[in-house]
This record gives structure tokens, C-alpha cells and sequence, in this order.
């Protein structure tokens, strides 16, 4: 018998169905706090009302507002969060957007609580950054999240922040146990604002948590089962969404099968999807999203042996496909009824790029906690053929 130690998430409260605009202005009440930051996507805040809606119900407590979070949150957009909480004096930051905007928030916390002001002092954060000598840690986070996603990419359940690192196009990781939001909003009549196809490309983002969750060296009976009931929820409700992109119901269902994946992911290291999914994102600009209905159903056929029958067997099934289905396919059926790219030669990686990915997936962490162990670059070969 194999011990092991769970710590819980630190998420205070999950609202579910309700207004996001006074849902956060009652949440703002009930916690204490007094000067907000809202940080949002730029789109959101130019084309809809939605942030207006929010500044109005939190009156004299909206004390500032950042749109210029970019994708793949480079690092120095977060050191330019966090000037914007000083001159606000934020107690809280208020995101209203998808992963870009939350993680962003997320590091721009630390270097608010560490007076962060430039990216040489960030890089001693990173989490196994090469050269950075000694690692500093954060403290406990002094002004925490309140957050309203408006994508399915989960970024509110963790407790890491993926910054890149503006000079070496890598994404790094930066982390500790109170980045995770304190409270999570899910209002899914303002989601409706979110372009379907970034609505439905991060929902897969959600089914990879599951898959790789799921498939995870350290999974644990205790949570297989979340990650599994949140397969099977995300497929059908996704599918909804496609037929009808105005079905609250649906939506509210995707979110709530994104909490219930969620609820494992701190136990578990992600694998090879996710790895190099984080490098074709930050070094070749695919969406964040995208990443993962490319990768995913390549990684799951290569890593069929280690997944072993019984457990493929429980993915078809969650998948909408028999006991003796085949989940990679499944999933490949799954990104074409959700009209998404599900090959590498669909979001322009060529395979003359191969070589790249390779080399720099063999220095990600998240790569070689692949349940199937990658071993040198000839096995990110295999994988990038499968899904060329």
C-alpha cells in the first residue's frame, strides 16, 4: 500500500447561475474588501456593457480597470497588472475573462504581494527556471482573486500562473497555494458574449484536464471518478452548445463539468498534451484552447498501452462510445462535431518545426510526467506524427 497527502483547494466559494455583476458586489461585501481591480479582456469590455455592469454594482469600491492583458500572458503584463493594483490600492482583483486575464492576475498577485517591479526579479519565482541560482517562494497572497470566468479553460481552479517569458517564448509556471481564486462567479448569460468557437475550443481544454487527469501516474480512485462524470458532462453539454449557443442550461452544465474536473487536478500532473500543447502556444501562438484539440487525441493513441483496457474502456464510455470504443477516436469525432482543428498541419505547424518542439518538450516537467514516459525526442516525433 502506497501512501499518499492531499492538500485542499483554497477556493472559498463557487456561485453558480447567478448575475455576475451583483453576485461580485455581494461577494465584495462579504469578505471585507474595499478597492477592486477589475482586470478584463479587451474585447469585453469594449464591445459589451458587461464591465460597466459590474463598476456600477460595485459603486465607489470599483477603484480601477486593466484591459491589456495579451495572450499567453506575457510576464510583463503582469508586472503592469500589478502597478495598476498600487495606484489603485486593490484589496481584491475582480477578473472577468478567460485563462489569459486570470493567470495574468494570478502572478500579477505575486509580485503585488513580493513588490515585484521587473522581470529579473519575477524569473527567481519561476518554478524551475535554468540559471535562476536560488528559487524564491511567495508569501501568503495579500490581495486575492474574485473571479468570473467567461471560458472554460479553468485557470480559477489552480494554483499556478502561466506567464511567458517574453524573451525565451516559454511559458513558465509560478505558484502557490492561495493564487487560486477565493471565489469563482460562473454567470452563464454573460458567457453568451464569448465567441463559440473560443467557448467550445477551451471546453476541450476542460475534456484534456479530465483525459490527462484521469490517465495521471498519481490518480487515485478518490477522484478518477470526477474526472470521468466530467468526460461524459462536457461532451453532451458541449454538444448542446452547437446545436443551440443560446441554451443557458448547457452552458451552466460545462461549467459545472469544469469544476468537477477541476477538483482532482491538484493531485495529479497533467502529461504530454498538456506539455506540448504549452509549447506550441507560447512559442508558436496557437490559442490556448486549440492546443489541446490538437494534442489530446494524438497523445491518448500513443499513450493507449499505459492507459491500459480497462481504462480505455471508461474514457469510450464517457466519450458517448461503447466499452469497446476507442477514446483517441472518439475524441477526434468529438472536435469535428464541435467544428474545432484537430491536426498540427490545421493551426500551421509544419513539420519542419518538429525539431523545435521536440528539443524544448524535453525540458518540460509537465512532458516527462507523461503516464507513458517520454524518453528523448524520437517519442515527441512519434506523438507530432500521429497528429500531423
Amino acid at each position: 500500500m502506497t501512501g499518499a497527502t492531499y492538500d485542499m483547494l483554497r477556493v472559498e466559494r463557487v456561485n453558480l447561475g447567478q448575475p455576475a455583476a451583483q453576485t461580485a458586489a455581494a461577494e465584495m461585501e462579504r469578505i471585507g474588501a474595499n478597492h477592486a481591480l477589475i482586470v478584463s479582456s479587451g474585447s469585453l469590455a469594449r464591445n459589451t456593457d458587461e464591465i460597466e455592469k459590474i463598476q456600477r454594482a460595485l459603486g465607489a469600491k470599483a477603484a480601477g480597470l486593466f484591459t491589456n492583458c495579451r495572450a499567453h500572458s506575457p510576464q510583463d503584463d503582469a508586472l503592469a497588472v500589478a502597478d495598476a493594483a498600487r495606484t489603485a490600492n486593490a484589496d481584491v482583483f475582480i477578473t472577468v475573462g478567460g485563462g489569459t486575464v486570470i493567470d495574468t492576475t494570478k502572478v500579477a498577485q505575486l509580485c503585488l504581494t513580493e513588490d515585484v517591479r521587473d522581470l529579473e526579479t519575477l524569473g527567481h519565482y519561476a518554478l524551475g527556471r535554468a540559471g535562476t541560482d536560488e528559487m524564491k517562494t511567495c508569501g501568503p497572497i495579500t490581495a486575492r482573486q474574485i473571479a468570473i470566468p467567461t471560458t472554460l479553460s479553468a485557470a480559477e481552479f489552480t494554483a499556478l500562473g502561466g506567464a511567458t517569458n517574453i524573451e525565451t517564448r516559454v511559458k513558465e509556471a509560478f505558484v502557490t497555494p492561495d493564487m487560486v481564486a477565493r471565489v469563482i462567479i460562473y454567470d452563464p448569460a454573460l458567457c453568451t458574449n464569448t465567441p463559440n468557437d473560443l467557448w467550445l475550443s477551451t471546453g476541450i481544454r476542460s475534456v484534456d484536464h479530465a483525459v490527462e487527469g484521469y490517465c495521471a501516474k498519481a490518480a487515485s480512485p478518490a477522484i478518477k471518478g470526477s474526472f470521468v462524470q466530467s468526460l461524459k458532462m462536457l461532451a453532451q453539454s458541449l454538444r448542446a452548445t452547437v446545436k443551440d449557443p443560446s441554451d443557458l442550461s448547457a452552458r451552466l452544465n460545462s461549467q459545472e463539468a469544469l469544476w468537477l474536473g477541476s477538483m482532482g487536478r491538484s493531485y495529479v500532473t497533467m502529461g504530454a498534451s498538456h506539455g506540448i500543447g504549452y509549447i506550441l502556444g507560447g512559442a508558436f501562438g496557437v490559442p490556448h484552447g486549440v492546443t489541446s484539440c490538437v494534442m489530446l487525441p494524438a497523445v491518448v493513441e500513443w499513450n493507449a498501452d499505459a492507459i491500459g483496457k480497462n481504462g480505455r474502456s471508461e474514457l469510450a464510455q464517457a466519450l458517448g462510445g461503447g466499452a469497446s470504443g476507442d477514446p483517441a477516436d472518439l475524441l477526434r469525432r468529438l472536435m469535428e462535431d464541435l467544428r474545432q482543428p484537430h491536426t498540427l498541419s490545421a493551426v500551421g505547424i509544419k513539420e519542419s518545426d518538429w525539431q523545435k518542439i521536440a528539443d524544448m518538450a524535453m525540458q518540460n516537467f509537465v512532458v516527462l510526467s507523461n503516464p507513458r514516459p517520454v524518453t528523448g525526442p524520437d517519442d515527441i516525433f512519434e506523438i507530432l506524427s500521429i497528429a500531423a
